[in-house]
């Protein structure tokens, strides 16, 4: 499910002065610190079978492309094994299901839960963003400043 942030242009000005390097950690350290106030509504919503919410992973893995000023990031927040298997059938749920001898084994309704959670945390997560964001460029420029300074 896709989100898009608007605004970031100040951000990635001041993150492509700091370098391709530290723009990417700090770039992926602020995504991270957004899906994990997604996981944290997963949690606490209730709507998720409870074996899927105590599988929710703390741990999210993010992409991102710097390219042409724009800055596109893929945070993928999961869940554990062996509930990893099971996410999408209750967000989504399943047609009729038949196995290959014919027998009916039921259907699922959707119980959808990671798309409210996001449009709930959406405002929060966009914040701590941006407040990561902010701070990781304090603290690169600081170290930046200190390393200049030692020269």
């Amino acid at each position: 499910m896709k989100s898009k942030m608007i605004g970031l242009a100040e951000s990635r000005a001041a993150l492509r002065q700091l370098g391709p390097k530290v723009e990417k950690k700090v770039l992926n350290a602020a995504l991270k610190a957004g899906a994990r106030v997604i996981v944290g509504e997963i949690k606490a919503d209730g709507r998720a079978p409870r074996s899927l919410t105590q599988a929710a992973a703390e741990k999210t893995a993010t992409r991102n492309d710097m390219k042409n000023d724009i800055i596109k990031g893929d945070v993928y927040t999961g869940f554990k094994s062996p509930h990893h298997r099971l996410a999408h059938l209750f967000e989504f749920g399943t047609g009729p299901r038949f196995q290959k001898n014919g027998r009916y084994t039921g259907q699922m309704t959707a119980t959808p839960f990671v798309r409210p959670a996001i449009d709930r945390g959406k405002g929060d997560a966009e914040r701590k963003v941006r407040e990561r964001i902010a701070a990781g460029v304090e603290r690169e420029a600081a170290k930046l400043g200190k390393a200049n300074k030692a020269r």
